[in-house]
């Protein structure tokens, strides 16, 4: 076996890969794994003549530009498939959404935002409503997800009290 079955099994076409850059004299290398929660996962490889002296600033490096590949695979292949043309925007929420969303995200009923924010609960409701169709009818769990992915809100805002 080419790869080193400790870390990950490999896939025939993972070896012939390898196989064909030790022709080049690329004889080892590293793998960095991308996942964004919510979307796609991924991996960038990199190929070296050795491991033993990688830089820390090489290692920063290859992580960064690994980001930089997956999210750009990312895009090609939600332009392939049938997502509609404004999956990718953020809605814009207002303040009182935005607050509603990550009351939401604390596991508030809608009774319980409208107490917590002062308004009513079918206010409350409208509001959750409104940031769920903004998200093509997502269903909480979902549409807490991709707040958290968008930016909207911060895992940092759920979990402060």
């Amino acid at each position: 076996m080419v790869g080193d079955p400790t870390m990950i099994r490999l896939t025939s076409r993972q070896e012939q890969i390898l196989r064909i850059a030790r022709e080049y004299g690329l004889e080892e290398g590293f793998t960095v794994p991308i996942t964004v929660p919510g979307d796609y996962r991924g991996t960038c490889s990199f190929g070296t003549r050795s491991n033993d002296h990688i830089h820390p600033v090489v290692m920063f490096m290859a992580q960064s530009l690994g980001m930089y590949a997956v999210e750009a695979a990312r895009r090609i292949m939600k332009q392939r498939s049938r997502f509609p043309d404004n999956y990718d925007e953020i809605p814009r929420l207002s303040d009182r959404e935005r607050d509603s969303l990550v009351l939401v995200g604390r596991g508030n009923t809608d009774a319980e935002v409208g107490q917590q924010l002062g308004i009513a609960r079918a206010t409350a409701h409208n509001h959750i409503e409104h940031v769920r169709r903004a998200y093509g009818n997502a269903q909480r769990p979902f549409l807490i997800a991709r707040a958290l992915f968008d930016g909207q809100i911060s895992f940092g805002e759920l979990f402060r009290r």
